[in-house]
């Protein structure tokens, strides 16, 4: 485990676990091709090839055993803040979901020795929560990746359209629409678990007969805050992940959505391979690009390889000699996974960092200030003659100003930061509005400009219509223009800005410790609202960026738009309806003329039925091809409305967080 301040990169840790062998392939005389070194991390396949990892566990070995080992150092650096990773990767039936404890439920958590990583985990996990003094606050999420789509295990009836892969302000991996579901107990993240597993896509084949048949990763999210005044708050990701095994269709026997499963859980693990090789690379260039887009489980796993995150690799393999070339294979892959680099660091927010440097730089000076203080009466009563009083006062009193200064420059950081924050907000709005009424004037003029050439006016008519549509626009322009004259411009608030900070650096009064405290906790509660409104601003604008993107995307279809489209398909649905008419005549007059003498009106007649069936099939795809349009332009329509009602109560929210900094401040500026 890495040191707090440590920049120094670590590799990712790899175990081996080797099953024993199963009835079917003792029943089908396999032989074991794989062994363990005694006393040394090491297997050998067959009699030649040996390899070395962190970690072996032979057949015999326990599931408390494997947990112990290799996952409780991950649960210690994950109390201290920093993510963890579990990865069990392996073919189909060499153990993962059994190593992993995955498909753990309440029925089977009697037999303890039975149990695996997640189920072990939980319960340890709330065993340090109770012997520990900090505050915690636990989530878990549950995803599986089936046939390259991510499915939300914990809410099966969401739409999967909604979940998406994005990088945050921080560089690192999150996933948009997945639910977070609060926990409080073991009992809690144990339903959870059961609750996942049972929507978990399974199937049998030939090799298994619970076949895993989707990667699935289970994470704990872990936010911790100490009680004392000068704890942080630290807030870390443990993942474990349990893949769809490696399969071969001439062993497995899939067929039909079997082996489409199959093919993009080898596609998933293509990917994973080519990630693993590009990082192992020891040869490669930083620059070196490494194909984490490929497939979204390398996406996913992209803070857990070559990222911020403490990973092990938990290999499981088969040792029966029919399994030699994929055991072979998953040896390799482990054996690369050792020389991937991680670059794991403690998980806090830099912003209550910073404050928590200044505040206990401020608390320094004051138990410097205070043994001074104490020394110094000490030495007036015991008379020693050695100190001089007069040093020691002014050294007091430069003290006092430098504590006093520091206290006063965080309140005025963060009092300047809540009037920007509200400028801000006010011009927010004051844009919103004037984009909108240039959005009307311009869909106005637009529709003035260019009329319909198959409208049929009098020109009284569209002079009448004109000048109405002039005395609108002249109006917006005028209500523009007030907008424009009455919203502040940047000039003016700096010099606001600056003349506040002016006005607050006036007081050059030394303050008392308990007011200088009193400030300190203010301006520490002021910084806690201000990040709060940061943060709900990014994610603002995140939502206002998806908008615009899906409004440009949708192109400018104004009223007269949809209106053209509607007779479109009037038109459409129209000369259907006459082709079709005018067929079944021609084969009702074709079956009239087969009584009759034969002549050449057949053949036309034949022929002319081809042409207008042919045309109705044209006519039928166009008309289609509109019907599809219409409903993607109305689904746009309502992901665009929910989105806007999203917005709105972000900005309620973000108006509220600002009117309560603003209060505070005033009852702030009355007790001083």
């Amino acid at each position: 485990m890495p040191e707090e301040n440590s920049d120094k990169t670590i590799p990712v840790k790899v175990a081996v676990r080797i099953r024993p062998l199963l009835h079917k392939e003792i029943s089908e005389a396999c032989q074991e091709c794989i062994s363990v070194t005694p006393g040394e991390p090491q297997v050998i396949m067959g009699t030649n090839k040996a390899f070395t990892y962190d970690y072996v566990f032979g057949k015999s070995s326990s599931q408390k055993e494997l947990y112990t080992d290799v996952v409780t150092p991950l649960l210690d650096g994950f109390f201290k803040g920093y993510n963890a990773t579990v990865l069990a990767y392996g073919q189909t039936g060499s153990g993962k979901t059994h190593s992993m404890g995955t498909s753990f439920t309440v029925c089977t958590s009697d037999d303890e020795d039975s149990q695996g990583v997640i189920p072990r985990l939980i319960q340890d996990l709330f065993r340090h929560i109770e012997q520990d003094k900090c505050e915690y606050s636990l989530k878990v999420s549950f995803l599986e990746i089936h046939n390259e789509e991510i499915h939300d295990l914990l809410n099966p009836s969401s739409t999967d359209e909604r979940i998406t892969i994005r990088e945050s302000c921080e560089g690192g991996i999150k996933i948009a629409g997945l639910m977070e579901k609060k926990v409080d107990s073991v009992q809690d993240m144990v339903q959870c678990l059961e609750l996942g597993s049972a929507s978990r896509v399974t199937g049998a084949t030939a090799m298994n007969s619970r076949s895993s048949r989707s990667h699935a990763i289970y994470t704990i999210i872990m936010e911790q805050r100490g009680k004392g005044i000068d704890s942080d708050v630290r807030k870390a990701k443990f993942h474990l992940v349990d893949l769809a095994g490696s399969e071969r269709v001439k062993k497995t026997n899939a067929q039909g959505e079997r082996f489409k499963e199959g093919v993009n859980i080898n596609k998933g693990l293509l990917c994973l391979g080519n990630v693993i090789s590009a990082l192992s690379d020891e040869q490669r260039n930083p620059s070196t690009h490494v194909p984490y887009r490929d497939s979204k489980l390398t996406r996913l796993l992209q803070d857990s390889l070559g990222g911020n995150s403490n990973t092990l690799m938990l290999a499981c393999v088969s040792p029966a000699d029919s399994n030699y070339e994929e055991t072979l294979n998953t040896l390799r892959y482990a054996d690369r996974a050792r020389h991937i680099k991680n670059k794991p660091i403690i998980n806090r927010d830099p912003q209550l960092a910073e404050i928590m440097r200044l505040r206990q730089q401020i608390e320094m000076l004051q138990a410097l200030q205070g043994g001074q203080l104490i020394n110094g009466s000490l030495t007036s009563d015991n008379d020693t003659g050695g100190v001089n009083t007069e040093e020691m006062k002014d050294r007091i009193k430069e003290l006092e100003t430098e504590n006093t200064k520091l206290s006063r420059e965080l309140h005025n950081f963060v009092d300047q930061n809540t009037h920007l924050q509200e400028k801000v907000l006010l011009l927010e709005l004051t844009k919103e509005k004037m984009v909108k009424t240039f959005e009307e004037i311009r869909q106005r003029t637009g529709e003035t400009a260019f009329p319909d050439a198959t409208d049929e006016r009098d020109d009284e008519q569209e002079d009448d219509e004109g000048d109405m549509t002039m005395a609108q626009l002249q109006s917006k322009l005028a209500e523009l223009e007030r907008t424009m004259l009455t919203a502040p411009d940047n000039e003016s608030i700096l010099q606001n800005e600056s003349h506040d900070a002016e006005t607050m650096d006036t007081s050059d009064s030394p303050a008392s410790p308990l007011n200088s405290t009193y400030d300190s906790q203010h301006a520490l509660r002021q910084a806690e609202l201000g990040r709060q409104v940061q943060e709900l601003s990014k994610a603002l604008s995140l939502k206002q960026e998806l908008a615009n993107k899906i409004m440009q995307n949708e192109g400018t279809m104004n009223s007269k738009m949809i209106k053209q489209y509607e007779d479109t398909v009037r038109e459409l649905e129209t000369e259907i309806s006459k082709l079709e008419e005018e067929k079944a005549k021609l084969a009702t007059a074709l079956a009239t003329a087969k009584t009759a003498v034969h002549s050449d009106s057949d053949g036309k007649a034949k022929s002319r039925i081809k042409e207008l069936e042919a045309k109705i099939v044209e006519l039928k795809k166009k008309q289609a091809e509109q019907q599809k349009l219409r409903r993607l332009k109305e689904q746009s329509d309502s992901k665009i409305t929910l989105l806007n009602s999203e917005i709105q109560n972000m900005k309620s929210t973000k108006v509220k967080l600002m009117r309560q900094m603003r209060e505070e401040s005033e009852r702030f500026r009355k007790l001083k």
